[in-house]
Order: structure tokens, then sequence, then C-alpha cells
């Protein structure tokens, strides 16, 4: 059995973590990188998947908070917080694959889009053509879907055939890709491969059967709102709400941690120093730190001998 973890203070650290979360957004918008901003589209993506998880991070942290105490939140509340935090777990995934040929892929995610869009433009078409009061909407649909088209340059064989365009590929599928995708994108590599299985082994699923309402993710979710007689529901209650909030720090972590081994944002040392305090109290942490962050982050060996230090521009800084 994993030890259980020791109390963190977070008002200890949480000013270093939202600093660290503000920078990398900051960063990514204002001076990011030419290896991002030289990939059309990419800036963009990434910098929508870093706002997203900030913006899951401080909606589960709302919910699961116990103080300032807030009369509408209730503890079970905390229960669904797990549902949002899938989310990050998805992120990260797309992040690590998307990096794996940033050129390539990310022409994959916007046609997927594109896709998506025309798909969903020609179910709406089907079944409201004709209705008066569909009329503008899908008109206005069409014109989106005409201008995305343009802009992330769909050929006319592929608009002529849309399963030519893959679909973004959920964590599973980025191991092992059906086609077309599987023509199209470059195969992981052994590192990605191997990190993106173990993300899907041990915090998708069971993530994912929250969602999913599957067997073990109801028993997980509704216990303590259907079992009358469960003995101390409110410190039950109260694990599950600090554990969810480990594995989602854990996580948006990770997607900042990505970020900057692929982008050199001049973060590491700032990221290192909270990993190896959370590692210290969440095993889940801990060992995502040991089987890939340490090393991917280790200053001295990921910036070739460099001194890095934390960024101090104005850039990096508040909101």
């Amino acid at each position: 059995m994993p030890e259980e973890p020791r109390e963190l203070s977070w008002p200890e650290i949480g000013e270093q973590f939202d600093n660290l979360l503000t920078a990398a957004s900051n960063l990514l918008e204002r001076s990011a990188p030419a290896r991002l901003t030289s990939v059309d589209g990419a800036q963009l993506l990434a910098l929508s998947h870093l706002r997203i998880a900030v913006n899951t991070y401080k909606t589960i942290r709302l919910i699961v908070a116990q103080k300032p105490y807030y009369q509408p939140r209730k503890p079970e509340y905390a229960l669904a917080a797990p549902v949002l935090s899938r989310s990050l777990v998805d992120g990260l995934c797309n992040l690590i694959f998307l990096f794996n040929d940033l050129e390539v892929n990310t022409s994959i995610y916007w046609k997927s889009a594109w896709r998506n869009a025309r798909e969903e433009h020609d179910r709406c078409q089907k079944e409201y053509s004709g209705k008066p009061e569909w009329s503008e909407w899908l008109t206005d649909k069409e014109d989106l879907v005409e201008r995305m088209k343009t802009e992330y340059g769909i050929s006319p064989k592929e608009e002529a055939k849309l399963s030519l365009i893959p679909y973004w590929p959920i964590p599973g599928k980025m191991l092992n890709p059906p086609p077309p995708l599987r023509t199209i994108a470059k195969p992981l590599d052994a590192d990605r491969s191997g990190h993106i299985s173990y993300l899907q082994d041990w915090f998708y699923r069971i993530l994912s059967s929250l969602s999913h309402m599957s067997g073990p993710g109801l028993m997980i979710h509704a216990a303590p709102l259907v079992v009358d007689d469960w003995e101390d529901l409110e410190a039950v209650l109260s694990k599950k709400a600090s554990d969810c909030y480990f594995t989602t720090i854990t996580l948006i972590l990770s997607i900042v941690s990505e970020l900057e081994a692929e982008l050199k944002l001049g973060l590491a040392e700032r990221a290192l120093c909270l990993w190896a305090i959370i590692a210290d109290y969440w095993g889940e942490a801990e060992e995502l730190y040991s089987r890939r962050y340490k090393t991917l982050l280790e200053p001295a060996a990921f910036y070739e001998g460099e001194s890095v230090k934390p960024s101090s521009s104005s850039e990096a800084g508040g909101e």
C-alpha cells in the first residue's frame, strides 16, 4: 500500500505555481520562439491548450477548495472534478503528439477541425434545410466552413473525399494510429510513445471511466452519494477533493513542462523546483517527475551547459 501523502500547505507554493502558469502563458503569446511561430497555426494551438488547461485547473480549484468557505459549494461537488481532470490528460497527450512532428501534426489538427465542422454543417443541412428559422444559421455555418477550408489548406481532393483527412487521435490512437493517420503522421519516438502509454494506463483510463460512467467510475463517483451509512463521509469527501487537486496540479505542471522542454521558454528551473516540492508529497507526481521531467528539464542537460535563469521580464510576469 502506498503511503498516505503528507499535508501540503498550498500557500507555501501556490503563488509560485500560479506565477509559473502566468509566465508560460505570457511567453507563448508575446515572445513565442521561432520554432512555434514559423509553423502556421502552431502558436495558437499551443497557447490554446495551455490556457484551456489553466482555466480547467482554476475551475477545479474552486470546486474542491475547503478555504475560503463558500456556502453554495458542497463537499460532494469534488466528486465531479476528476471528470474535468481528464481533459488535462487529453491536452497533455495532444502536446506530446503534436511536437513529435510539429509542422505535419499542426496541419493534421486544423484539417481535422475543418472536417468536423464540415460534417456538422452537412448533418444540420440535411436535418434543417428548408426551415426558415435555420436559414441564417446554416448560411453563417457554411461561410465559416469555407473560410476554414482556405485557411487550413484543404485540397480539392480532400474536400471531395473527407476520409482522406484523419480525425485528431485520442491517446490510444496516438499509440496505434488508424489509417489514414498512420500514413500521414510520423510514428512516435520511443520516449513519447512510452510516456503516452503510461499516461493512458495510470491517468486516462480511470478518469475516462468516471466520464463514461462505466463500472469502476460509477463505483468511485456514486458510492459516497448513495450509501447512507458511510462512516465519516466528510473525511472521505475531503480526501477525494485533495486527491483530485494533487492530480490536477501534477497534470498541469506536466503540460507546462512539455512546453518548456520543446520551446525552451526559460522556465525549467522554476518548474523543477515545483516538481521537487510536489513529488515529495504525492506519489503520482513523484513517478512522473522521476520518469520524465527530472531529466527532461534538467538545465545542465537540456540547455547544453548554459546557465538558465528564471524569466523576470514583463513578458513572463503578471496577467
